[in-house]
């Protein structure tokens, strides 16, 4: 498993080389109106909500057991702990 997830971490990384994709990206972000700080906090949000929803990412993916766990999930979701 370990060996498949650096196998095509270093198949994208070569497709990310080939397109330029990176490189179009930082023109365009450094073509912006607003100053670099802006940016730079526009990349901090992305990753805080991207963070957020990945953290509980486990609780959505897998079904619940029964309906009072569905509940619980739903607890700990929207509140962050089950009561």
């Amino acid at each position: 498993m370990t060996l498949m997830l650096i196998a095509g971490s270093a198949i994208f990384g070569h497709f990310l080389a080939i397109t330029e994709i990176p490189m179009i990206a930082a023109k365009w972000a450094g073509a912006l109106p607003v100053p670099g700080f802006v940016v730079m906090l526009l990349i901090i949000a992305i990753y805080l909500i991207g963070g957020s929803i990945m953290d509980d990412w486990h609780s959505w993916c897998l079904p619940p057991r029964s309906s009072s766990q569905r509940q619980s999930n739903l607890v700990m979701i929207l509140y962050g702990s089950a009561s």
